[in-house]
């Protein structure tokens, strides 16, 4: 019933990475091996949680109750994704306002695009409607080769397991890195798309 869409604010890039290729190392997986917290078992979900939560990262999502969502939104996943970045990413650079960032987002998730590209509609936001001119560069990459997304995976299926099965063991690792957890159509009294600031 939960679409979870996050993502992982870090200076060292490099550091993230290194902790979780050691994770790989530790426990004997291949480096061509993909971390997926959906086919991980409970070490080693608990494991990459733990190395996340010991990094300099801030954790920012942003939940969807599917069912409230707007049936022209539901029908393409691509825009349902835009449009779920937009209250999530967009309000991040708006109050940070960097001169320049570099965003890397997940190629399976935005090649199939339909509509205005991902890249465009955050520019069109942030620079057309907000008027804030950071420089953004985007890189579209297969999780498979990007440690970063690996650990952003990790971290959306933590808070995932505590919507849909009230099992918070996981996000309760990382909780203490969320910078910025929102919750959108969950309000029971509309369709319209209710922004909730929580600890979870």
């Amino acid at each position: 019933m939960y679409f979870i869409m996050g993502f992982l604010a870090v200076e060292d890039e490099q550091e993230l990475s290194r902790e979780i290729r050691k994770v790989k190392k530790r426990t004997g997986l291949s480096g061509q091996v993909e971390l997926k917290a959906y086919h991980s078992d409970d070490p080693m979900r608990f494991k990459v949680l733990e190395v996340i939560a010991d990094c300099e990262v801030e954790i920012h999502t942003i939940s969807v109750y599917k069912p409230r969502v707007y049936d022209h939104l539901r029908t393409n996943t691509n825009v349902l994704y835009n449009y779920t970045a937009k209250w999530l990413l967009v309000p991040f650079l708006e109050e940070r306002r960097f001169e320049h960032i570099r965003i890397v987002v997940d190629l399976r998730i935005t090649r199939q695009s339909r509509g205005m590209r991902f890249d465009d509609y955050i520019r069109a936001e942030l620079w057309g409607e907000r008027g804030i001119q950071t420089a953004l560069e985007f890189h579209h990459l297969d999780s498979a080769h990007s440690y970063g997304l690996q650990a952003v995976d990790f971290v959306t299926h933590a808070l995932f397991r505590g919507r849909e099965r009230n099992d918070w063991r996981y996000w309760n690792v990382v909780r203490g890195k969320a910078g910025r957890t929102k919750r959108l159509f969950f309000d029971p009294a509309t369709k319209k798309p209710t922004l909730e600031e929580g600890g979870q």
